[in-house]
């Protein structure tokens, strides 16, 4: 199974399976992918097909850089991830999307509150 996440380095886009497959071994690349005479189907980094995924693979770690991943310092859940969270009671209804809060601590009361809990017990 392929998927984005092992294609695309979003740490180091220039690490990037999709910019490093088909690049000759000669430029540093893995010459997985060939043309139908056996060569390598981006020959350098100069060639303008690399150079456009690479731009591609450098805007996501931009935007990532910007969105933020859950692991990553400075994320904060997306709007609707909190508004869920109000209406199932795991936050209070004055909760503000907008201020930090331990959104993991959201997601284990979440989560616990499928625990089965005789009452009682």
């Amino acid at each position: 199974m392929r998927t984005r996440h092992l294609m695309f380095n979003l740490t180091r886009p220039e690490l990037s399976m999709m910019l490093l497959a088909p690049l000759s071994p000669d430029a540093g690349g893995y010459g997985r992918c060939k043309n139908a005479d056996g060569t390598p189907v981006i020959a350098g980094r100069d060639d303008a097909d690399w150079r456009t995924i690479l731009a591609l693979s450098e805007a996501g770690k931009r935007r990532l850089d910007e969105i933020k991943r859950f692991d990553m310092p400075g994320f904060v859940p997306p709007a609707p991830y909190t508004r869920e969270m109000k209406r199932y009671g795991i936050l209070p209804p004055d909760t503000n999307p907008a201020q930090p809060y331990d959104f993991r601590a959201a997601d284990l009361a979440y989560w616990n509150s499928f625990v089965f809990s005789p009452a009682g017990k």
